[in-house]
């Protein structure tokens, strides 16, 4: 039980983890996706906000003729338009004259400094094609950073360049610099945090209620249920649950008492069973002695000179004898076989096509007599296993035997075989009365003779596959029949065979 709750566990955090993997992954998706758009939009709403304020402040001849104080006042408008209209501080604002020098700016530090001594060659680029541009990077990447304190290198920092265009001619450039605030993004995150951590609690309580009102009473049923596998039916289910779990306890716990009610006739039914496998192996013994005393006799018999019809009779009572001991036999192997005393002695590289030869000569006499087409194509070849030679004539001789037997004068009977790897096939066919569907679950059990077998071969004892099943297992193989009533049936052993 420790080995299963461990395995409970180990699947129950291997989901969260992929449920949390899931939702890591998938947030981070999101998250780059709204990074991009949301830069996007600030780019193209701070461009916007800057042509505007460019044209509506700087696009005047008089701006630019009084030594740059009028340019001054355009800038320190500038700067408070834009608050006004964002509710943000411009980072960075720096009005260039035609000269690319800073006329004006928000850092006054910096006024008098041309383009060329601040390595910025992008501000003659625009004067030169009058065409704005936008410059989205690092902050540690531009030479602005020198003259900032506080700022976090690594912050992103968007450049836009807009030239003052007047009457077809290049008057200066506005260059503004702004820190792109992505607020929307840093909620998402919060936001995403709280919902992981909420749907890791909900996971750990889904877990709790799992293993405390599913698994616990599941394994508690297992324990309970494993002993009835054994024949004991002791232990009852203590779960208070009113649920589809609870009342399979209740169920399970009245089942249980009424097994408890029939235990007594169980045990009585086994001994009976006992004391009839019994019984049978000692009725067989005895009667196998008195016949085997018959057949010595009539053996005897037959070294006298005797007339033809006195000979006749006894070639009969000699038959019907042989076929009682056949019977006997049958009979000795199931109640051997379930009281387990069927012993097996496997000997390495046994010849199976010298088996089945041997089995095919003692029934020479009944193939002949019935004038039964017969055919064996691979009767010279050789195909090794590992067998018990007496077990496995057992079996050949039992399907050889039911396929002439049950096979009208003229048919016709044969052995096939087929090699598969690791395998050899034994096909028995017979072209005899065959079997019905209704009767093929039943072929293989004790007893069992359909009533078309009755009356086509009065005599069986109805064992002979039930021993030859059992033969077959034994030797790691298997025994299928394939059958069509009235046109024939068919036979498949399975046994494996020995490399060279």
């Amino acid at each position: 039980m420790k080995m299963s709750r461990s395995i409970n566990i180990k699947v129950s955090i291997f989901l969260a983890a992929i449920f949390i993997i899931m939702g890591a992954v998938s947030t981070f998706v999101f998250l780059r996706n709204l990074n991009i758009k949301e830069i996007s939009r600030i780019q193209e709403d701070n461009y916007r906000i800057v042509k505007a304020l460019t044209n509506e402040l700087f696009i005047d001849k008089k701006v630019w003729n009084f030594n740059g104080a009028e340019v001054k006042k355009a800038q320190e408008k500038f700067t408070e338009l834009y608050k006004n209209i964002t509710g943000q501080n411009i980072f960075l604002l720096n009005i260039y004259n035609k000269n690319s020098i800073i006329v004006a700016s928000n850092f006054f530090e910096l006024e008098g400094y041309s383009a060329d001594n601040l390595g910025d060659d992008e501000i003659k680029n625009v004067l030169i094609t009058g065409k704005q541009n936008m410059i989205y990077e690092n902050l540690e990447e531009n030479h602005i950073a020198l003259y900032l304190k506080n700022i976090d290198p690594k912050s992103k920092i968007l450049e836009i360049f807009i030239p003052v265009i007047i009457e077809n001619e290049a008057f200066g450039v506005v260059e503004a610099y702004f820190i792109t605030e992505i607020k929307l993004r840093q909620y998402v995150i919060s936001m995403s945090v709280v919902t992981g951590i909420s749907i890791l609690v909900a996971l750990i309580f889904m877990y709790i209620f799992f293993y405390r009102y599913i698994v616990m009473p599941i394994n508690i049923i297992r324990r309970a249920t494993y002993p009835v596998s054994k024949g004991e039916f002791s232990r009852f289910i203590q779960i208070n649950q009113k649920d589809e779990i609870g009342y399979l306890a209740d169920d399970f716990n009245r089942m249980i008492k009424g097994l408890n009610s029939l235990s007594g006739e169980i045990t009585r039914l086994k001994e009976v069973g006992k004391m009839k496998s019994e019984f049978i192996s000692i009725v067989a013994h005895q009667l196998r002695t008195p016949l085997s005393g018959i057949k010595w006799v009539i053996e005897t018999i037959f070294e006298k000179k005797l007339s033809h019809n006195v000979s006749q009779w006894l070639l009969k009572i000699q038959d019907l004898n042989e076929r009682m001991i056949e019977i006997i036999t049958d009979f000795l192997n199931a109640a051997r076989i379930e009281e387990g005393k069927f012993r097996y002695n496997f000997e390495n590289r046994v010849d199976l096509i010298e088996i089945l030869n041997k089995i095919v000569d003692s029934h020479l006499i009944s193939i002949n007599k019935k004038n039964i087409n017969f055919s064996f194509p691979l009767k010279n070849s050789s195909v090794i296993i590992k067998a018990d030679v007496g077990k496995l004539k057992i079996v050949f001789d039992n399907l050889l035997d039911n396929a002439i037997d049950y096979t009208p004068n003229n048919g016709s009977v044969g052995i096939k075989l087929q090699k598969q790897k690791d395998f050899v096939i034994i096909e028995v066919n017979d072209t005899g009365i065959g079997i019905k569907k209704e009767d093929m679950p039943k072929l293989f059990t004790r007893f069992f003779r359909s009533k078309e077998a009755k009356s086509s071969k009065t005599a069986g004892s109805g064992i002979g596959l039930f021993v030859a099943k059992d033969i077959v297992k034994n030797h790691n193989g298997d025994i299928l029949v394939e059958s069509e009533f009235g046109k024939g049936s068919k036979f498949f052993v399975k046994l494996p065979i020995m490399g060279k």
